[in-house]
């Protein structure tokens, strides 16, 4: 028998809530407040009706990034921050033709819509787009470049945080806090508004045709 160790405690508290496919009880009710909160503050908007990714126009803080296609984002430029919208995820898993790859699918058509909002200048000039998650393979696949997180305190409370929300919103509820979501790490994608533009512009305009 193994006894929990400190590090685990963290996660023993969250398994004394109950949760269903975006409903929490005990514990984790704090946690679809505190999204709930934040995003209200944040003030975001989805992509397009029915948008699994939402937004905000933000200035980068921080040292400066440099993305693979030579576009450097310095301190104080516009960017896109992206943001999931997890009800609504969880929305679209309750349907039955819903798959993984038509997730994926369906944040391509986020994406595409918009590439189109950048390219028109509706929200000024941006240089990138920027987004936090546990899901960095999901981030590759879309053409984010994808960066973990340094382990220091602050970055272990995103995780805490991300992994709580993973398991109100994921039909595997605190099954998830055993397995994937409490092993995934925090990562930061990155895409410049150039490479949104380049890779999603054509989908955007077959769309609408």
């Amino acid at each position: 028998m193994r006894y929990p160790r400190p590090s685990d405690l963290p996660w023993i508290v969250l398994r004394l809530g109950r949760v269903h496919e975006g409903r929490a009880w005990g514990v984790l009710w704090i946690w679809l407040a505190w999204e709930k909160l934040v995003l209200r503050l944040h003030q975001v908007v989805p992509a397009r009706a029915g948008a699994l990714f939402v937004f905000r126009i933000v200035r980068h803080r921080g040292r400066p990034v440099t993305l693979s296609d030579g576009v450097v984002i310095c301190s104080g430029a516009r960017i896109v921050e992206l943001h999931l919208d997890n009800a609504q995820l969880a929305r679209l898993r309750r349907q039955p033709e819903f798959t993984t790859w038509s997730g994926v699918g369906h944040l391509r058509r986020d994406l595409a819509a918009l590439a189109q909002r950048v390219a028109s200048g509706d929200h000024g000039q941006v240089e990138a787009i920027k987004g936090l998650s546990l899901l960095g393979q999901a981030g590759a696949t879309l053409g984010f470049e994808c960066h973990p997180l340094p382990i220091r305190f602050g970055s272990r409370l995103q995780h805490y945080f991300m992994a709580g929300l993973d398991a109100v919103y994921h039909p595997d509820g605190l099954g998830r806090l055993a397995g994937r979501a409490r092993r995934r790490w925090p990562v930061e994608s990155w895409m410049s508004a150039a490479r949104l533009v380049g890779r999603y512009g054509t989908l955007a305009r077959i769309g609408s045709e």
